[in-house]
């Protein structure tokens, strides 16, 4: 989050956010949840081809602001701390909320079991899926985009 935080050309942010969204839709790939079953299609295939799209997506969608800015010569001061300061840390937020929907979006179509207290498993539920992955996205947008925010926030207090 930091390295794409600091990025300055958007081919190097690409970089480092394809490289971060592809950690973190792993890490969401491995502790997603495994209650979903298919017959017809591998659920892992599918899930890694919703992740790959997401992950270039995002990786893409990030480095925008950036192309934007260095292809049209943007370079007032006003441009330079919305497309560097302010827009980063929101939209690495739902670019992170959206990698985890979309690898975790099976969830959404089949369900999650439901377990007691003692373990046994009642039944599938489509709205605990529904809530597991929205819960999950939204957690995930708040942890990075406020880690991303967050030195921006230091280094203008730290420079004041």
């Amino acid at each position: 989050v930091i390295i794409s935080s600091v990025q300055r050309q958007a081919k190097h942010s690409f970089f480092w956010q394809f490289v971060f969204h592809t950690y973190t839709t792993a890490f969401t790939l491995v502790n997603g949840n495994g209650t979903p079953k298919a017959e017809e299609y591998s659920l892992q295939q599918k899930q890694i081809f919703l992740g790959l799209g997401a992950i270039s997506y995002s990786a893409c969608v990030g480095a925008l602001p950036l192309t934007f800015m260095n292809r049209y010569m943007l370079k007032s001061s006003l441009m330079q701390l919305v497309v560097r300061k302010l827009l980063p840390a929101p939209l690495f937020g739902l670019t992170s909320a959206f990698t985890v929907a979309m690898v975790r979006s099976p969830e959404f179509d089949s369900g999650i079991e439901v377990m007691d207290r003692n373990g046994k498993v009642v039944g599938v539920s489509k709205k605990a899926g529904e809530k597991a992955v929205m819960e999950t996205a939204l957690s995930r947008a708040v942890l990075f985009g406020t880690t991303f925010f967050l030195p921006e926030v230091l280094m203008y207090c730290v420079q004041r």
